[in-house]
């Protein structure tokens, strides 16, 4: 056992029950938040890679003062012809919306 626990222990011995249940009400709280920083630093590092990898997949074109952003995952498609898809897909839009 270290010194630190040592002297805990030593500090234990001396309290009443009602003092030890806040010790372990304590030590839980500590446990708690230990985990909860654990899980926000694993889903932030999580976050970073899925955001790394949708840079690498995504390419952004302005058009038009329009931001589109097309995920490059299939290797077969189409060019895309970046000056005429905004207004491509507003066509399709109206199309769907008349129908």
């Amino acid at each position: 056992m270290t010194p630190l626990k040592e002297k805990i222990v030593e500090k234990i011995d001396n309290l009443s029950e009602v003092e030890l249940q806040e010790m372990l009400d304590f030590a839980d709280f500590l446990l708690f938040r230990r985990q909860k920083q654990e899980a926000s630093l694993l889903s932030a590092e999580i976050c970073q890679g899925e955001s790394a990898k949708m840079d690498e997949e995504c390419s952004v074109h302005y058009v038009g003062g329009v931001l589109v952003v097309k995920a490059a995952l299939s290797r077969n498609e189409v060019q895309i012809d970046w000056n005429t898809v905004v207004d491509e897909m507003r066509e399709e839009r109206i199309r769907k919306f008349i129908e």
